[in-house]
């Protein structure tokens, strides 16, 4: 049922020229047909080609494309979004209208192609081109942008747009401006009509009253027109004139009863398609390029939903639809669930291509078969896809299909004989040089078509050389889950390196890459893979390249260090032994590096060997650790406690006052120290039961204070023990005589005469008398200056002794250094 207008207003297709013109055939059962599905995938079909398909898997879901000859799927990364509207396949990729912005999926990388979030009126997309309207933040005028899809360039055809939208009630999601597969665009903007072509935007019609949807077909602009007075009302159709084809004016009076002519009207190859008549009394129309009009179908709830540029409609209601052809009567092509309101990009939609008629539901694909009657002209069997032109690959694939739905298939290449195949066709290694394609559709009598479907092209040849593999190398280990594989660019002197295909595990994960590296976009598996780069050349010729297997290995190894012995004596050698470390992936470990002194520098590389030794001039305690590297690259690390200790004289454990001395005149004594291996420190106290104590790190000497009251008489003892050795009981002792008692000389006397003078002195004999009642009297000290005494020597009680004058004097020292007063020998 087609959209009622408004009262007194009356649609009218530009360039019909009257009402008049035989019916050509009521809707007729005659003949038949089959849509028969040749596609499907999980989600709704946006767009479809000869060779690809694109789709949302759900709602809110990104966008996928699959390949037609293959099967394989690409998501379109960035592409999720539940307010994608309409989405159409371009060359490159695809491209596709959020409502805020219009993104183009191009080779590879998603891209906005507005500055900011706008509002986006439409979308539509014609061969290599697309159109978008928008407005900014601040809802100005519309804006209109052609992207050249093949270019990937924008140009601005008209900053002016209609402001009011109005038009898009009456077409019912129809564009208010339109696009052709030549680049040509008609626009409607403010109120008039514009060509744009080339850069150059020309008027068409200037003020047309009422609301206007031009439309394109590259050559003609068809636009509605319509205008009301308090009078009459009338229409008006017009179109630009084109020295390949001119649209006749309609004019005439109008009242209610008139027949009007809906928005959705559809222009194709100079032909148009329209309805005429109230709602549900509505008659199908046509005008071919010449200017005859054709009433196709009897008044009714009609709709057309298909032109083709060859003249073919698809008309009638949803639940019943006929596909006119010219000079025939109606076909019955049955019922699918198509919406009128619904457009190639969007869900369901009618659409003719390549000479045939497809079907978009939901997530089926389907063509339109005809079964009414054998073949008999070389238009029943057609070629879809395949080679075509020069400097083209060695391998081709053709798909191909008839209008016989029951059809079988024989096929040729370069004459030599028939044989029987199904679509598509593969050949592989074919020669350079040109090469013939036939195909012929067979009917289940055996009939031929007597003029097969043929496609003519040439290989080049020469495929690229130069390719060469570079990293990961073969037998590379790795630990990089997503590794960057590159490689040695290839070289075509005669139509140029084009792309890459990268193959990892015998699977293509990427293709059309232009540079010569490439990063799997996810984690690969913790297993060997192996990887291939195929260059493919201007004419699709390629070159392979060997075969190259890496292994994935994300496991980490676990580390483990000790040492021994631990603790450790200062220079001795200890082991650091990392031998018990483990590896549960794949990768074995390869390498040990040490940090011996616990800086965090790894400075010893043993290898694949798990140990290491080091030796310690001076006690601490470190952190000594090890580096464990795995084949694959994974690392570890783990380190230990070690406390090095300093190494004991040599000797008997225990300490000595002194150094051993029996006596001492000052309580500030030296403790000579032989520790126990291992022990960190020592405790000294002047008494047994360890009162008043203290503690020093173990040293070869330590300065010490005896206890000094009590009788000069008695010895002075100090006790120790060692810690950290595991005998922190046992008592080591010592001691010594404190003396501070002065020893002194009794008397100094000569006891014969002084000797001749020999060099001006004297031999005197004296005779020493001294006494010291502690540690008695060891030393003394001869001279005839005190401020300058001389030697120490051993106390004799006689002794000779030189001197140039009797004014000689004596002392004594006894066993703890305690000297007496000097005594004056006696005359």
């Amino acid at each position: 049922m087609s959209t009622r207008l408004a009262p007194r207003v009356a649609g009218a297709l530009a360039a019909v020229l009257l009402c008049a013109g035989a019916l050509a055939g009521a809707p007729s059962a005659s003949g038949a047909a089959v849509w028969t599905e040749i596609d499907s995938v999980p989600g709704t079909i946006m767009d479809f080609d000869a060779d690809r398909v694109l789709y949302r898997a759900a709602q809110g879901g990104p966008l996928a494309v699959k390949d037609r000859r293959t099967d394989a799927v690409t998501q379109v990364p960035s592409s999720t979004a539940f307010a994608i509207s309409t989405a159409f396949l371009t060359p490159q990729g695809a491209i596709w209208s959020t409502g805020a912005n219009v993104y183009e999926w191009r080779n590879g990388t998603t891209t906005p192609l507005l500055a900011t979030d706008s509002s986006v009126t439409f979308l539509k997309v014609a061969g290599a081109y697309a159109l978008f309207g928008y407005r900014d933040a601040t809802f100005a005028p519309l804006h209109l942008l052609r992207r050249d899809l093949n270019a990937g360039t924008n140009v601005e055809v008209s900053s002016n747009g209609s402001s009011s939208g109005s038009h898009e009630f009456v077409a019912q999601a129809t564009p208010p401006d339109d696009i052709a597969a030549n680049g040509d665009v008609a626009i409607w903007e403010g109120s008039a009509i514009y060509r744009w072509r080339n850069g150059t935007k020309t008027l068409v019609a200037d003020a047309p009253p009422g609301r206007q949807s031009p439309r394109t077909d590259g050559t003609n602009i068809v636009w509605l027109n319509t205008r009301s007075s308090d009078s009459n009302a009338g229409t008006e159709g017009r179109a630009l004139p084109d020295p390949s084809f001119t649209l006749d004016d309609f004019t005439g009076p109008f009242d209610f009863n008139d027949p009007r002519i809906d928005a959705r009207y559809r222009l194709n190859g100079g032909w148009i398609a329209y309805t005429t008549g109230g709602s549900f009394d509505e008659t199908v129309r046509t005008r071919d390029p010449s200017g005859n009009r054709t009433a196709i179908s009897l008044p009714g709830d009609n709709d057309v939903f298909g032109l083709s540029a060859s003249g073919e409609v698809i008309f009638g209601t949803s639940a019943n639809l006929f596909l006119k052809v010219p000079g025939q009567s109606p076909l019955d092509v049955g019922s699918l669930p198509i919406s009128r309101y619904h457009r190639r990009g969007e869900g369901n939609y009618l659409v003719p291509l390549g000479g045939r008629w497809y079907a978009v539901i939901q997530g089926s694909l389907r063509r339109l078969g005809r079964t009414d009657g054998p073949p008999t002209d070389g238009s029943v069997t057609s070629i879809d896809s395949g080679p075509q032109g020069s400097d083209q690959p060695s391998d081709a694939s053709f798909s191909f299909s008839s209008s016989l739905d029951t059809a079988t298939f024989q096929c040729q290449l370069d004459g030599a004989g028939w044989e029987a195949c199904i679509s598509p066709k593969p050949y592989s290694g074919l020669d350079a040089g040109q090469h013939t394609f036939l195909v012929r559709a067979v009917d289940s009598a055996g009939n031929v078509d007597p003029e097969p479907a043929q496609q003519t092209w040439s290989v080049e040849g020469t495929p690229p050389t130069g390719l060469a593999l570079l990293s990961p190398a073969d037998g590379a280990k790795t630990n990089d889950a997503t590794p960057t594989l590159d490689w040695q660019a290839a070289s075509d002197p005669t139509s140029g390196v084009d792309h890459y295909d990268v193959f990892i595990d015998g699977n293509r994960v990427a293709t059309d890459v232009h540079a010569t590296q490439y990063t799997p976009p996810g984690a690969l598996t913790q297993d060997e893979h192996n990887w291939q780069v195929k260059a493919v050349d201007g004419a699709g010729n390629v070159e392979s390249s060997g075969i190259r297997f890496f292994r994935v290995d994300t496991t980490a190894p676990v580390a483990s260090l000790r040492a021994s012995p631990n603790p450790a004596l200062t220079g001795g050698t200890v082991t650091l032994d990392a031998s018990s470390s483990t590896d549960q992936g794949p990768d074995p470990i390869a390498r040990f590096e040490f940090d011996a002194d616990g800086d965090g520098t790894f400075e010893r590389d043993s290898g694949s060997f798990p140990q290491a030794t080091a030796s310690y001039p001076s006690r601490r305690d470190i952190q000594p650790a090890v580096r464990i590297t795995d084949a694959a690259g994974n690392t570890a690390t783990a380190s230990v406690a070690l406390s090095i200790r300093a190494r004991p004289p040599a000797g008997r454990p225990g300490v000595s006052i002194n150094d051993g001395d029996r006596f001492t005149n000052s309580a500030r004594v030296t403790v000579n120290v032989v520790w126990v291996p291992f022990a960190r420190r020592l405790v000294l106290s002047n008494d047994g039961g360890f009162g008043g104590s203290s503690v020093f790190p173990v040293m070869r000497k330590v300065p010490w204070r005896l206890r000094s009251s009590g009788s000069d008489l008695l010895p002075r003892t100090i006790y120790a023990r060692f810690l950290g050795a595991g005998s922190d009981n046992q008592t080591y002792q010592d001691d010594i005589v404190l003396d501070r008692t002065i020893p002194r000389v009794i008397s100094v006397t000569s006891s014969a005469p002084p000797s001749r003078r020999s060099n001006g002195k004297r031999t005197y004999h004296l005779r020493v008398r001294a006494r010291d009642n502690v540690s008695g009297v060891s030393k003394m000290q001869i001279t005839t200056n005190r401020s300058k005494p001389g030697e120490v020597r051993a106390f004799q009680r006689e002794v000779d002794f030189r001197a140039a004058t009797a004014r000689i004097f004596v002392r004594v020292r006894d066993r703890a250094g305690n000297f007496s007063g000097w005594k004056r020998l006696e005359e």
